[in-house]
């Protein structure tokens, strides 16, 4: 019963005392503010606060500043109390009204606090309705995660239970909220079987109209399992869509077929002197520019694979304790943080069917990217295809087609070996 009316409060009083304990405040600043000084300002401090979380500040729950209005409510009784002394300044007020005035306004106030919790919003449960639509569709996946805008990226996650990633929504521009699910959707590591995307549109707005921008293939794998109003109006709605990333991808991670055709593009390492190679070159650039960071080169113990380089990412710093090298025309890379390395040559940008040919630590999670060039070879973009981990000892087959229009963008693409962490061996990559 007491966790009942605590968790009431909030609704049936805040707006009613905020503005009561507001002026209660400013009549305490006239009165005693001097005399009371260091308690004043913290009392103050507690209220404004109280008030300013929730009207600056866009979240549903109220449970944030709960605590806060107890001493809300003490500026208000104050404030009561006081009306009777106030109304003296006023200039020819009858004298037997000034006792009313004190009863008047508590009346008022229990007024505004019962019109207040009639009016009350039935669908401010939208976001928890989303979170338990989500968990109870990711019962069906091994793996799964969420993207959601930032503001409400800890309340899903709590109440679906799958892992959220933030991207950028905004209510008034239609067009940059469309544009930047695009570049998550393109660009971003993707690491799950199903996506769920969480988005806050207009009920006017056609369902999976924020999807436009990506390729068809995609925007058929993304479907609407949950929309829920937010307000009586019901303009604005919380919709829930599943991406389905595998049958998208048609990806695949399974023990390796030893008489496999060749691809169109074959990837096999041979070694090459350090001195011939651009991989300390490359390292030592990347880390002029983040001086901070202190540099890490990795023992090429059995030379580096023929045209192949580094990228720049943090695997390098020191600690890291990063290997890259070619033995018995196996590429190996080994770190605790994320490392990547890329082929120099460059090949058309289109559909591929991708098969590589790998071994390594059980758990190490890895992918093969691409960097993509506009028709005058320079680089524009970065795709992310989908992570596998490898999942005991042997030699595995990670095979997956790029969806067509996923790279539309690019006239040229190079791969991209990208290890998150762990110890992976590459004996070769076919592309048909």
């Amino acid at each position: 019963m007491i966790e009942i009316i605590y968790k009431s409060i909030p609704g049936l009083l805040f707006e009613p005392i905020a503005v009561a304990a507001l002026l209660g405040l400013a009549v305490a600043a006239v009165m005693y503010w001097k005399r009371h000084e260091r308690f004043y300002w913290i009392f103050a401090v507690a209220i404004v606060f109280m008030i300013a979380w929730r009207t600056a500040i866009e979240i549903i729950s109220g449970r944030y500043a709960a605590i806060l209005i107890y001493p809300g409510i003490l500026a208000t009784a104050f404030f009561c109390f006081q009306t009777e002394w106030l109304v003296k300044y006023i200039p020819e007020f009858p004298e037997k009204w000034r006792k009313i005035v004190p009863w008047l306004f508590v009346i008022g106030l229990g007024i505004a606090s019962l019109v207040k919790t009639l009016h009350f919003n039935p669908y401010s449960d939208h976001i928890i309705k989303a979170g338990r639509c989500i968990a109870e569709d990711a019962k069906k996946y091994k793996h799964s995660q969420a993207l959601v805008t930032h503001l409400e990226r800890r309340r899903i996650k709590y109440y679906s239970g799958v892992q959220t990633i933030p991207f950028y929504n905004d209510k008034d521009n239609e067009n940059k909220t469309a544009k930047h699910l695009a570049a998550c959707l393109r660009y971003k590591q993707i690491e799950t079987e199903s996506l769920y995307i969480v988005t806050f549109e207009q009920t006017k707005d056609p369902v999976g109209n924020l999807f436009r921008e990506l390729p068809e293939i995609i925007q058929k794998k993304i479907v609407l399992i949950g929309d829920f109003p937010q307000n009586r109006k019901k303009k604005r709605a919380t919709r829930v869509y599943r991406y389905d990333v595998k049958k998208a991808w048609k990806f695949n991670l399974k023990p390796a077929e030893e008489n496999a055709e060749p691809g169109k593009h074959v990837y096999t390492f041979e070694k090459t002197h350090p001195e011939g190679s651009p991989y300390y070159s490359n390292v030592e650039k990347y880390f002029k520019t983040h001086p901070k960071k202190e540099l890490f080169q990795p023992p090429t113990l059995h030379n580096f694979p023929v045209l192949w380089s580094v990228y720049g990412t943090g695997g390098y710093r020191k600690g890291s304790n990063a290997e890259l090298f070619v033995k018995d025309n196996i590429f190996h890379l080994k770190s605790d943080s994320l490392i990547t390395t890329y082929t120099i040559k460059s090949i058309p940008s289109r559909s591929y069917s991708v098969r590589m040919r790998v071994s390594g630590t059980p758990g190490t999670a890895f992918t093969l990217n691409f960097h993509g060039y506009n028709i005058k070879n320079k680089w524009n973009a970065y795709y992310y295809t989908p992570q596998a981990v490898i999942p005991g000892n042997g030699i595995f087959d990670y095979t997956f087609t790029i969806p067509e229009g996923h790279m539309d963008k690019s006239a040229f693409v190079r791969p991209t070996i990208h290890l998150e962490k762990g110890e992976l061996q590459v004996h070769r990559i076919d592309l048909y």
